[in-house]
């Protein structure tokens, strides 16, 4: 066995992320590592990189006992990781970005930036990488920053290199190719621990998996010899049948309705319905517009063209603030009163204020207490102004702004 883990265990305050890790990993297979979220599969993993230290257990990395300090001394041994976010530089080309820290030298310590280039194209071509080592990170696909990280790992010379959910943001096409680069590692020797939460990739794949479930490793077994529904079972503690039931639910009133919402370049007619008790999911891969919709509807991005209703009143969301208090003026006219809220925790009075009774534009004073005794007469003096301004009591009103402005 290349890599073995008896009884890992790992502590966060009082969570106890793994009670019991077990994984055995032989050379030259890829081996799943299966389980829900927050069964232990990323810091069992982790802990393997070197990347934080284990609190109990054995590490067995061929045939020796071991304990990686830090991630260089599991690079050092043959370890690589390639991380479910990028941990690359966009600014830097794909070359710099494989050998970054291990740059190439020559004469009085100056970086060869030639012979980097020279062995990033070689090792792209021996792997057929679809990168050019000139090009800039920042402008790769998510697949190709996958690949970058896959050459980095190589280029280390890494024999056992751990895939955290490599696939979880790549289209069908992407994903394939990543497939064939995890067979390529495992024709060449290379062994291949595999975290995925896609089911339908684990026959393309692995030889063996292995299932955590609540930090503790309940399965290990090939995978010819475990069925989908098994596999499922091991993970949640419960058979297929028991995981989706649904209840019928009649939709409520709508509470938000956005029509042909437009924005340059990125979204173009998106309309949707949302009603009381209801979910409504967002898809789409990394690039597809979901957040930038709901940025828009945050108010943090301004729309080109559509319209936003929230409980059928047309609202115009121009910044966070009118999108936290519900605030919008109707297209024809000036506004009456305040539309209802429409984001839980955001209760405000008719009148304008917060639960605790103070103008809601206070907070924009509060960097003037960072200014000493200066930026509190400043203050006070404004809260004065818009106090007067809206007909109340200037002194009510400048003590109030006193007490937020010396929080």
């Amino acid at each position: 066995m290349v890599l073995e883990l008896r009884s890992i265990q790992k502590c966060f305050g009082g969570v106890q992320a793994l009670r019991s890790g077990d994984l055995r990993v032989a050379a030259g297979e890829v081996h799943l590592l299966l389980g829900e979220n927050g069964a232990g599969k990323s810091t069992l993993m982790k802990i393997v990189a070197g990347m934080q230290a284990a609190d109990g257990g054995e590490i067995l990395w061929k045939g020796q006992p071991v304990r990686f300090r830090n991630p260089a001394e599991a690079q050092r041994a043959g370890i690589g990781m390639v991380h479910q976010e990028s941990l690359l530089a966009p600014h830097l080309s794909v070359a710099e970005n494989i050998y970054l820290g291990r740059e190439p030298r020559r004469g009085l310590g100056w970086v060869d930036r030639a012979r980097s280039l020279r062995d990033a194209a070689r090792l792209i071509e021996e792997h057929r990488f679809p990168l050019r080592a000139e090009q800039l990170v920042g402008s790769l696909s998510p697949a190709g920053r996958q690949m970058v990280e896959i050459c980095r790992a190589v280029a280390q010379g890494a024999s056992l290199l751990i895939f955290d959910e490599p696939t979880s943001s790549l289209s069908d096409a992407e994903s394939q190719e990543v497939f064939r680069i995890v067979r390529g590692l495992r024709d060449r020797g290379a062994s291949v621990i595999y975290i995925t939460h896609r089911m339908e990739e684990l026959r393309q794949l692995g030889g063996r998996v292995t299932v955590l479930r609540d930090g503790e490793t309940v399965f290990t077994g090939a995978m010819a010899e475990v069925s989908t529904p098994e596999l499922i079972r091991h993970m949640v503690g419960r058979s297929v049948e028991a995981i989706y039931r649904r209840e019928p639910l009649a939709p409520g009133r709508e509470m938000l309705r956005v029509e042909k919402l437009c924005r340059r370049g990125v979204l173009h007619d998106v309309s949707l319905t949302l009603r009381a008790g209801e979910i409504v999911g967002l898809a789409g891969l990394i690039g597809a517009g979901r957040t930038e919709l709901c940025r828009c509807l945050f108010g943090v991005d301004r729309a080109d063209a559509g319209s936003v209703h929230v409980e059928g009143r047309a609202v115009r969301i121009r910044s966070p603030r009118d999108a936290v208090r519900g605030v919008g003026a109707d297209p024809g006219g000036p506004a009456e009163g305040r539309a209802r809220r429409w984001v839980a925790g955001a209760r405000q009075r008719a009148d304008g204020s917060d639960a605790a009774g103070l103008p809601l534009w206070l907070p924009r004073l509060s960097a003037c207490a960072d200014a000493g005794g200066a930026g509190r007469g400043s203050a006070r003096r404004a809260v004065e102004r818009r106090q007067s301004a809206e007909g109340g009591d200037p002194q009510v009103g400048a003590e109030r702004g006193q007490g937020r402005a010396l929080r």
